[in-house]
């Protein structure tokens, strides 16, 4: 679809997506985006986005059977990953919930967070990023905080400015290990 804003310049107008977004991905060729997907064992929770189309799903689901793919709808403009969304830390265990991070900003819908409490997930919010600053031409989100690397269920490594995290972390038990952002 083609339109013209009003200094002539023919423009591609971004169709509207079922999640009430705008898009410039269309159906007509498979495209997602690893950040929109998260692999909790046989699961894979795959976020439509700017970068992650419903084609995508289709295909990751005929390639690969045995795994059960999960959309899911998160309240935002699209363009903020799933990654800096939600975040699994720590599966259950017997005698222990696991821990599911969660963006206050961008919690899932309350359907979708019954998956994970009914198998013994606790979704906890995580506190906000040290900084909301990023340059103007950065393409990613301002929280990138919650993207962190799980070593094990009991240690993480996170971005050694985010301090409230390191101390939040630390408060569920995990060890942190801090990395400057250069190393990140």
């Amino acid at each position: 679809i083609r339109a013209r804003d009003v200094t002539g310049v023919q423009t591609c107008a971004l169709p509207i997506s079922q999640d009430g977004y705008k898009t410039v991905l269309n159906e007509t060729e498979v495209a997602f985006d690893a950040a929109d997907m998260i692999r909790v064992g046989r699961d894979i929770f795959y976020k439509r986005s700017t970068t992650a189309n419903l084609l995508g799903l289709k295909w990751l689901r005929c390639e690969f059977p045995h795994l059960r793919f999960h959309l899911v709808h998160i309240p935002s403009d699209g363009r903020r990953h799933l990654d800096t969304t939600l975040t699994p830390l720590r599966p259950p265990t017997t005698g222990s919930d696991g821990i599911l991070l969660i963006n206050p900003e961008r919690a899932p819908l309350a359907a979708e967070m019954e998956l994970w409490t009914c198998n013994e997930w606790k979704p906890t919010y995580c506190p906000p990023p040290a900084t909301r600053a990023l340059s103007p031409v950065a393409l990613c989100s301002e929280n990138l905080h919650m993207n962190m690397l799980s070593l094990s269920p009991t240690c993480v490594i996170i971005e050694e400015a985010e301090v409230a995290m390191f101390h939040f972390l630390e408060d569920l038990g995990f060890d942190v290990i801090k990395i400057g952002r250069a190393h990140v």
